[in-house]
């Protein structure tokens, strides 16, 4: 995470290439191949409630 002048925070994430792509409707490629993966399974409440 970068935190530049003007408070704008850019965000870099690195995954491998196979697991890089929409797995969502909000999802907008920029540049580079368009690839649709599954979906992620939804999280079960006894996960979410231990993440929290």
């Amino acid at each position: 995470m970068f935190l530049l002048p003007g408070w704008l925070e850019v965000d870099i994430t690195f995954c491998p290439e196979g697991e890089f792509g929409a797995r969502g409707p909000q999802w907008r490629t920029i540049f580079g191949e368009e690839r649709t993966l599954d979906p992620f399974p939804q999280a079960d409440r006894d996960t979410l409630t231990g993440l929290a």
